[in-house]
């Protein structure tokens, strides 16, 4: 299950560092290159798809612990 998550977030991360490698970005400060709208959405995309892969796991194991435990009653 992890190995799963890592690629999800990895794939999910990919457009960005494909960005990063194929820019020449030598010549600009670190705000000149977030005020870009394609890195600054890629940048949003992949801190908003780590947290719902972070929140999932805890959120799946509460879901199945609590039809367990109301199967078994």
């Amino acid at each position: 299950m992890i190995n799963t998550l890592f690629f999800a977030y990895a794939g999910a991360s990919l457009p960005l560092l494909m960005l990063f490698t194929q820019s020449d970005v030598s010549g600009l400060n670190f705000f000149q290159i977030m005020n870009n709208e394609f890195i600054t959405t890629e940048i949003v995309r992949t801190l908003l798809g780590s947290i719902g892969i972070v929140l999932s796991i805890p959120i799946v194991n509460y879901l199945a612990s609590y039809f367990l435990k109301v199967k078994r009653e």
